[in-house]
């Protein structure tokens, strides 16, 4: 599957709204796709094929990842090729079970790669020839939300796909949020910069949507992440060569952009509207010199309305960030039950439900949720009892009864003492805080019954099955149906 495919699969669900009319770049069409974001719940995607001045040059798609608020997953499960109704345990487990069976690329020629239909080389490079979207009124500057950024490490071949956003600069530069920590930025913040030497790129836009999911997977060093598109299609991605250096792209993308980040180098990136729904001030980060662009015909420009309501990374995360960290938690023995992400919140809270099977459990739970690298851009995890059940789409009424109802702010509430790792996007530290990566904290939220107390004490989630009989409850939706 490529991002056309999943235009036409989209569009045989009812799920697409092709915008023919000319639409403009500038606000106009992230506009519309803020509010398509509202429409049953989310569900709506925009594709926008006549762009203000680049009509037959390039289109826009918005929404192409979003969801359903409260079936966060089901436009996951259309892209994977599952059944769109699919429960979200059945989701989870069919996710993981495709996450333990990667499978590397396999490498086309150029002439059967789509990406490659043209080229722009050397002084004809012209990142403005493409309708880069205006997306905020707030930005600093023409958006790229939606894409890969590829890179390699000069000592061990590692090579890195990950999803960081680009700022526009000028038809031939772009600058772009690279925190240190994140693999891609970290390996040219330690290994190519204080050599001095400038730091090859590829940026690629489109190809497999699975792209997107396997990017944004947290995933230990040294593993590539288009190993995991390749396991969560189900087969091996296709990729060739880039034009300017060794890297290999996706042979099926809209459009790659190759490179070099300069040593020593900075520029302002933002501000731009955030996930977190705040703006924060500009930010140096590297540049990106532009060589080469490879594109297929009429280009498509997948694009995420940052800040909006529940958009495309809202979903992507929380199907696929829960689903990772209930394989972790358990492939090291913690008796959990479901974890989800709290999608309300941003990309700031976990959700686990879990038994307490001992004294000093939630401890090491909470350590383990501090150690790995998911809570980097989160602050928030809420453990509720196993009896509470948060894989449905009541989820979030059902969390917040939890919280209301059975934390104890006296003995519940646990923080981080030592200032643990922010990032730049963070609304609760300060400038210089954002700037240097600290200032950062955690917090945990823990609804679950006290292991202490005896079992007379103890209080158990209850829904209408347990509050009336089966029968009066086939009656009254009888009743009620008719009404």
């Amino acid at each position: 599957m490529d991002l056309r495919d999943l235009i036409e699969v989209l569009r045989k669900e009812g799920q697409l709204v092709e915008v023919k009319e000319e639409v403009s770049w500038n606000l106009e069409a992230s506009a519309y796709t803020g509010m398509a974001y509202r429409v049953e719940y989310g569900r709506g995607t925009a594709l926008f094929s006549n762009v203000k001045g680049y009509k037959g040059k390039g289109r826009i798609l918005g929404g192409a990842y979003a969801s359903s608020r409260k079936r966060s997953w089901e436009r996951s499960a259309i892209i994977f090729g599952m059944d769109k109704n699919i429960s979200w345990p059945g989701y989870r487990n069919e996710f993981i079970r495709r996450l333990e069976h990667p499978l590397k690329p396999i490498v086309v020629e150029a002439g059967d790669a789509h990406c490659k239909q043209n080229i722009m080389m050397g002084k004809d490079v012209n990142l403005l020839a493409f309708p880069w979207p205006f997306i905020h009124q707030v930005d600093g500057g023409r958006y790229g939300t939606v894409q890969t950024h590829i890179v390699e490490d000069p000592d061990t071949g590692w090579v890195n796909w990950g999803n960081y956003r680009i700022m526009i600069v000028s038809k031939n530069r772009m600058t772009g949020l690279c925190v240190f920590g994140q693999h891609g930025p970290t390996i040219f913040y330690t290994k190519w910069e204080p050599r001095g030497k400038p730091c090859p790129f590829c940026y690629v836009v489109g190809g497999d949507p699975a792209i997107l999911y396997a990017a944004g997977l947290p995933l230990p060093a040294g593993v590539c992440e288009a190993d995991y598109a390749g396991g969560l299609r189900q087969e091996p991605i296709r990729v060739v060569r880039a034009e300017t250096n060794k890297l290999f792209v996706p042979a099926d993308a809209e459009i790659v952009i190759e490179g070099v980040m300069m040593p020593g180098e900075r520029m302002d990136e933002g501000p731009t509207g955030e996930y977190t729904g705040y703006v924060h001030s500009r930010s140096p980060m590297p540049v990106f010199h532009v060589q080469c662009i490879t594109y297929r015909d009429n280009p498509i420009f997948p694009m995420s309305v940052e800040g909006v309501s529940f958009n495309d990374n809202m979903s992507v995360f929380g199907s696929v960030t829960a689903g990772e960290f209930y394989r972790a938690l358990k492939d090291n023995g913690f008796p959990i039950k479901e974890v989800r992400a709290l999608n309300e919140a941003s990309y700031g809270a976990l959700v686990i439900s879990t038994e307490v099977p001992y004294e000093g459990y939630i401890q090491e739970l909470r350590n383990f949720l501090d150690s790995h690298k998911i809570t980097i851009w989160g602050t928030m995890a809420i453990f509720v009892d196993a009896d509470v059940d948060i894989s449905g789409e009541d989820m979030a009424e059902k969390v917040y009864q939890e919280l209301a109802t059975k934390i104890d702010p006296r003995r519940d509430i646990y923080r981080t003492d030592n200032d643990v790792l922010a990032t730049p996007l963070s609304p609760m530290v300060d400038a210089k805080g954002r700037l240097t990566g600290v200032g950062g904290a955690r917090v945990v939220w823990d609804a679950t019954t006290p292991r202490s107390w005896r079992k007379a004490e103890r209080v158990r989630a209850v829904g209408m099955e347990d509050l009336f009989p089966e029968h009066l409850l086939v009656k009254a939706k009888d009743i009620y149906g008719k009404l």
